[in-house]
């Protein structure tokens, strides 16, 4: 069994690692979106803020229904899933695909995924540190 210390710090590693892929998610896709569209202002700020409208409306809600759930595999099923969805965003991009409502409809499903990892890992790591 390991120890208290070790389960922390594989928890922010994991989260290290995972807010790592976001950032360069957060990085790379404008750029990509500005090379599909070439208009970069209008384009790319209206689909972010609707990419991200339902992730705030939705994560009012996610507090209570992780509660229900087992907090290690919630944490673990939800990154593996982000996981799946790097590669198929990467074979996405890699087949040139040019589809901004695909991709609006997979960073709607990614963004959830990934609100649901990063709530259950501060609840876990709230958990572990005061009690």
């Amino acid at each position: 069994m390991q120890s208290k210390e070790s389960n922390i710090k594989l928890l922010l590693l994991g989260r290290a690692v995972s807010l790592f892929g976001n950032t360069i998610y957060l990085i790379v896709l404008p750029l990509y979106i500005l090379n599909i569209t070439q208009k970069f202002k209008k384009i790319t700020g209206f689909f972010f803020a609707m990419v991200n409208l339902p992730t705030v409306v939705i994560s009012i809600f996610v507090g209570t229904i992780i509660e229900k759930f087992n907090k290690k595999n919630v944490i673990l099923t939800c990154d593996f899933l982000t996981s799946i969805l790097y590669f198929i965003l990467f074979f996405y991009i890699f087949r040139n695909s040019k589809s901004l409502i695909l991709l609006f409809f997979y960073l709607i499903v990614y963004k959830h995924y990934f609100n649901i990892f990063i709530i259950a890992s501060k609840v876990i790591f709230f958990r572990t540190q005061y009690s």
